[in-house]
């Protein structure tokens, strides 16, 4: 929640009717100085931008397109136009994390992009340079038409050298991987550990889910990740052959499009954070600082806190989550828990198999329908053991597995919360595992990422934190 104290914000430069032709590349320089990007113009006209570390190329020159369907690449012949540089100072407090208080401190470029010829479609572009890295993304305008269909974003990293990487392999589906320490040139997915997923869709053998982490060889820490995704595809990055030039690489839709947005519309941001250490990436706030602010006035009822549940022993094969002499959700068995967890501090429950549908779990693909998101199992009376947390002082967390039938989840999710308000339970924990459905939607797809914000809106809306299970990236 970005409460702002003492945030200034002054444009440096302004330029009007000017070219990079005429004047200086855009460029923004991070508060120290250290960081630098800039944008320019290869022979072609094909839009660069390069990222530097005390005048040291950290990114080489590195080529930004886009394909949109039933209209020409925009590639080649651009010009640079207006831009303004600027910066911002302040820091903001969040709702929870570990520094109450956050640093905002950047340097600034806005600039546009447009075709020399006609129509001369423009693409704005906005870049922050912070001490710890650099974030970029684009604003499509309406010279493109009323909405367009992304098939392809084509936003490239070249890289110094064949740096160390730590990475998973690019599952459309999945983050669950061991990662892999390798150069990267040696990343493909022959070399990854695999599992047996109830859902995985693996995308280009040489590619990898975001966040990816580098070393160079001078000992720099790199890590290339996203900010603000909403409203878009999650990105993925492909190694090109000459291994050193990693390109952006969206999920697909089920008809192969990649984002379909009315305009004008504004993209991620593409971030990548530097740093000497491990220890600097994990301090880096630049991720926070980049994603768009609170929007709630009152986040008084956002509580973290320790859980335990009804749940371990079902991995573990001593209890089940179907219902019948080995299901472990009973109010019973729920009461046990509850008293143990308010014996020893713990100020919530989850519960695992406490509504209808999981009789048919581990049958893939579930049957159409299969759960109820409002409806007790079998010997479980959900009024009765929240009434009975509430007197032991220990909070219930509500489980919705939605075994990917997303489309049912949807149909159920206004009555579901209304429930969780009414009962009062204040956290839920949501589940994606298997295929998504609609049929060929992916987990990390434009689709996916537009329902999980949905969820985000509804819960916010009933004051109910949730616990993300196989979600999409913040």
């Amino acid at each position: 929640m970005k409460h702002l104290f003492g945030f200034l914000f002054s444009s440096l430069l302004i330029f009007s009717g000017c070219t990079a032709s005429m004047i200086d590349n855009p460029a923004a320089s991070s508060p120290n100085k250290a960081l630098e990007i800039e944008f320019m113009l290869d022979e072609e006209g094909r839009l660069l931008y390069q990222v530097t570390r005390n005048g040291t190329a950290v990114i080489a020159p590195s080529p930004i397109s886009f394909v949109v369907k039933d209209q020409p690449n925009w590639e080649k012949g651009l010009v640079i136009g207006d831009f303004s540089e600027g910066n911002a100072a302040g820091e903001w407090e969040t709702v929870w994390g570990e520094d109450r208080l956050i640093q905002e401190n950047y340097g600034s470029v806005y600039t546009t992009v447009y075709e020399a010829q006609a129509p001369h479609r423009a693409i704005n572009i906005e870049a922050r340079v912070f001490d710890d890295g650099v974030g970029f993304r684009y604003t499509f305008e309406k010279s493109w038409g009323e909405s367009i269909i992304i098939m392809d974003e084509r936003t490239q990293f070249t890289l110094t050298g064949d740096h160390t990487a730590w990475w998973i392999p690019a599952d459309f589906d999945s983050y669950e991987f061991f990662y892999n320490e390798t150069k990267v040139s040696e990343i493909d997915v022959d070399n990854a550990q695999l599992f047996d997923l109830n859902s995985s869709t693996l995308g280009d053998k040489h590619a990898v889910n975001t966040p990816v982490t580098m070393k160079t060889g001078e000992g720099l820490y790199l890590s290339f990740h996203e900010a603000n995704l909403t409203n878009y595809s999650g990105m993925t990055l492909r190694v090109e052959d000459d291994k050193r030039t990693l390109t952006s690489s969206l999920v697909p839709a089920a008809d192969g499009s990649k984002a379909t947005v009315s305009l004008p519309f504004t993209t991620p941001w593409r971030t990548i954070r530097i740093a000497e250490s491990p220890a600097g990436l994990m301090e880096s706030h630049l991720i926070m600082n980049l994603n768009e602010d609170n929007v709630l006035e009152d986040v008084s009822w956002i509580q973290p806190g320790k859980y335990m549940g009804i749940w371990w022993g079902h991995h573990l094969g001593k209890t089940t989550w179907a219902p019948g002499e080995t299901g472990g959700a009973t109010t019973e068995e729920a009461m046990r828990y509850i008293d143990f967890a308010s014996e020893h501090g713990f100020p919530s429950l989850l519960i695992e198999g406490w509504n209808i549908g999981w009789d048919k779990w581990g049958s893939w693909p579930l049957p159409p329908k299969t759960f109820s998101f409002t409806k007790d199992a079998p010997n479980f009376n959900l009024q009765e053991v929240v009434a009975y947390g509430n007197e032991k002082g220990v909070g219930l967390i509500a489980h919705h597995e939605t075994a990917s039938d997303v489309t049912e989840y949807e149909e159920q999710m206004e009555d579901a919360f209304d429930l969780m308000q009414e009962l009062g339970i204040r956290a839920v924990k949501t589940g994606y595992v298997g295929p998504i459905v609609p049929t060929g939607e992916h987990h990390h797809g434009q689709w996916m990422v537009n329902h999980y914000r949905r969820v985000l809106k509804l819960a916010a809306e009933h004051e109910v934190m949730v616990v993300a299970h196989e979600p999409i990236k913040p």
